[in-house]
């Protein structure tokens, strides 16, 4: 594997330049520091923002390393005790240490001047934070961490059988897309055979996480864990009420829209209806899109695509490569999904993912490049809080980029049909998505509002919740273990409750941002960058506002949304 390097971290002017994290003991003094700072004027409080910011960027970096070599070799135990030190030994006493921090901030004279038309959103976090925090938490904190963590280890670990070889559950995947529906259907139930392997495990990790869940929320005031949960996410501009209109607002809207596209894909299949393992073969009968064979080249395509759209972009790119912060392929050992993780202080993220050749692949790289693109924008950003991107405005970089790209598919497809394919499989993925996604939220609110239910309560709550949104059009007979236990593959849930329906508000923010790049493409780029740019240094609908759209997940914007979709998903079919 490449080795990542670390040769872009800027001069430091509170810390030593050689200083590195082993330990609380070489950290505390730093935090001693800023304790003893001078608040009594606003420019004291700037100065001091821009010394804690500069600690605060040096330990999440540190972080972020033990987490990223942990999850390319989860079978290393070394690395695994490294990130478990961290979050046990270290994590737990920073928390402290900065709640004290920021109630020695709010209660200082110079907070109080600081300029609110340029620190409101900051003012807000902090008092929320003061207000939420609990000491007694800060244990039970670090223990769901690494109970969290176990999933991971878990699906990590799953593999089938598939031509004697042993391969990953998303290679596995890959082979869904095959014309062949006697070999798709042998995947896909080699694959559900191996999930249901752990479905007691993982049954009983939800369990245990559910109760440290209640106790967190408990201790903090609240009888509910979401309640608690939504002020722990700063959820400042909608709340769970929202959440419950985006449910039924998908329901009325895109559900339908789902089953008639479903029930079309049954009738050009030749079917009566579809099986689970029919959803992701090309209807009209083609084989497979296969835009790239290694992860290499799909890094290349990537940065072509980029230099047409931006060469800043494609230039942060190219810098992320020659540091090696890029793990791109899928392997045993590896953890499952991707991600884009921001390093603070040196200002050059890093993008992990498991591709195997699909066009999903290649989506989610241009994804996980949105957020990449985020971070190099708000790295210049002195002040860390601005930098704390709630997922609403984190996911609109990823989930605009996945669509405003679709201009240069011709780096990765020669054909004008196989191009035409791929924008109609990027077109669908609102479709599929959103019901997905208000299915995750529904369930998890579901989960947390019935303590100590049963498993088999769990069971039939979700086969419930599922039907709600995905409606009776694939049949899943013989195959209802399997169903009942489809939310398990959904790390979201176990790792970061909650955090899943900030997904459906910035695929729609997406979409928004697109029709504008469709109308005016070097303005829609420009109001777009400006929007990252901002970081959150405001609020979520003014970044929204300022890439030129709506944050608004009410049933009448999603189905003007769902019309745009549907025309130009028609546009395609003709």
């Amino acid at each position: 594997m490449h080795q990542p390097q670390n040769s872009t971290r800027p001069l430091r002017f509170f810390l030593p330049n050689d200083f590195k994290i082993s330990d609380w003991e070489g950290l505390a003094p730093y935090l001693d520091m800023l304790e003893s700072g001078d608040l009594t004027t606003s420019t004291n409080v700037e100065q001091w923002l821009r010394q804690s910011g500069e600690l605060e960027a040096v330990v999440n970096e540190d972080l972020a390393w033990r987490y990223i070599r942990m999850t390319r070799d989860t079978t290393d135990a070394g690395l695994r005790n490294d990130y478990e030190y961290f979050i046990m030994e270290i994590l737990p006493k920073w928390t402290l240490r900065q709640n004290e921090l920021l109630k020695k901030l709010y209660h200082s004279p110079g907070f109080g001047g600081l300029d609110p038309t340029q620190y409101h959103v900051f003012v807000r976090e902090v008092k929320n934070r003061i207000e939420l925090f609990r000491e007694s938490n800060v244990p039970l904190e670090a223990e769901h961490r690494k109970v969290a963590r176990e999933f991971d280890e878990i699906a990590s670990g799953m593999s089938v059988e598939v031509g004697g070889e042993h391969i990953t559950l998303q290679k596995a995947a890959a082979f869904l897309e095959q014309k062949d529906r006697h070999l798709r259907q042998t995947v896909w139930e080699a694959t559900v055979k191996e999930r249901l392997k752990h479905k007691k495990t993982l049954d009983a990790l939800m369990t245990k996480l559910l109760s440290i869940r209640a106790k967190m929320a408990s201790n903090a005031g609240f009888e509910s864990f979401a309640d608690y949960k939504f002020r722990d996410m700063g959820r400042f501009d909608y709340g769970r009420k929202d959440a419950e209109a985006f449910h039924e607002a998908v329901e009325r809207t895109v559900t339908p829209e789902l089953v008639r596209r479903c029930q079309l894909r049954a009738k050009k299949l030749g079917l009566d209806m579809l099986r689970p393992w029919d959803l992701n073969v090309d209807e009209d009968g083609q084989d497979p899109l296969k835009p790239f064979q290694t992860p290499e080249e799909m890094l290349r395509i990537v940065v072509s695509m980029f230099e047409r759209l931006d060469q800043g972009i494609a230039s942060n790119l190219r810098k992320m490569d020659e540091m090696g912060h890029f793990d791109l392929g899928s392997r045993m050992g590896k953890a499952p999904g991707g991600y884009n993780y921001g390093l603070q202080e040196t200002g050059v993220p890093f993008i992990f993912m498991n591709a195997v050749g699909t066009q999903a692949d290649l989506i989610v790289m241009l994804h996980e490049a949105g957020h990449a693109v985020h971070s190099f924008a708000t790295h210049p950003i002195e002040v860390a809080a601005f930098k704390h991107l709630p997922a609403e405005i984190a996911e609109l970089a990823s989930m605009s980029m996945e669509l405003v790209m679709m201009d240069f598919l011709d780096e990765a497809y020669s054909n004008p049909l196989e191009i035409v394919r791929a924008k109609k499989e990027q077109l669908m993925r609102p479709l599929l998505l959103l019901p997905w996604i208000a299915t995750i939220d529904c369930f998890q609110f579901w989960l947390h509002d019935h303590p100590g239910h049963s498993e088999q309560e769990r069971a039939g709550a979700w086969m419930g919740i599922y039907h709600r949104f995905h409606g009776h059009h694939i049949d899943w007979t013989g195959y209802e273990d399997a169903l009942e236990h489809l939310w398990q593959k959904q790390g979201h849930v176990y790792e970061v409750p909650f955090y899943y329906i900030e997904y459906g508000i910035a695929q729609l923010g997406a979409l928004g941002v697109w029709r504008n790049y469709r109308q005016n493409p070097s303005k829609g780029v420009q109001d777009y960058l400006a929007a990252l740019a901002l970081g959150y240094s405001k609020t979520i609908p003014e970044v929204y506002e300022r890439a030129g759209v709506k944050f608004d997940f009410s049933e009448q914007h999603i189905r003007e949304v769902m019309l745009f979709l549907g025309q130009e998903l028609n546009g395609l079919d003709s």
